[in-house]
């Protein structure tokens, strides 16, 4: 008798679940994201990932240093969050509109994350923040401004 088993397939994720689940785990592990924010390397990009671990470890007398919350952008982190929509831009990029609840209970503006298609999962590749600005551009000049620095 031989018994055959399935193998196990990965399921392929969507650019809503992505964001869904990471903002899920980032709620709950708010006071120690930064610390154990290597648990979410897989939701996001190498790039943005690589960028956010090495801005995490600067401080003030770094020079630029990230002091705001860049996931809720608040610097008193946030409550709640709820998915106001999904655009996909191409077959392997896409746009997930995301409202912030803050600490305080004050409703932010809209943050745009933004994601790309590697292989059957989908990553966080940069935030976009009504300001004007985006993350992944942020972080690279706060860590080029101090990488660069004489010490």
């Amino acid at each position: 008798v031989v018994l055959v088993a399935p193998l196990p397939v990965l399921a392929e994720t969507s650019p809503r679940s992505t964001v869904e689940e990471f903002y899920k785990w980032y709620l709950s592990h708010q006071d120690k994201g930064r610390e154990l924010f290597a648990q979410q390397k897989d939701a996001f990009e190498p790039k943005l990932y690589q960028q956010l671990t090495s801005a995490f470890k600067k401080q003030p007398g770094d020079g630029k240093w990230l002091d705001f919350d860049p996931f809720f952008n608040s610097q008193m982190g946030g409550r709640a969050y709820s998915i106001e929509s999904v655009r996909m831009l191409n077959k392997s990029t896409a746009q997930v509109k995301v409202s912030i609840v803050g600490s305080r209970g004050d409703s932010g503006r809209p943050i745009m994350v933004m994601l790309q298609k590697n292989q059957a999962r989908w990553q966080i590749s940069n935030f976009l923040y009504p300001e004007g600005f985006n993350l992944l551009s942020f972080l690279q000049e706060i860590n080029d401004s101090t990488q660069a620095r004489p010490r």
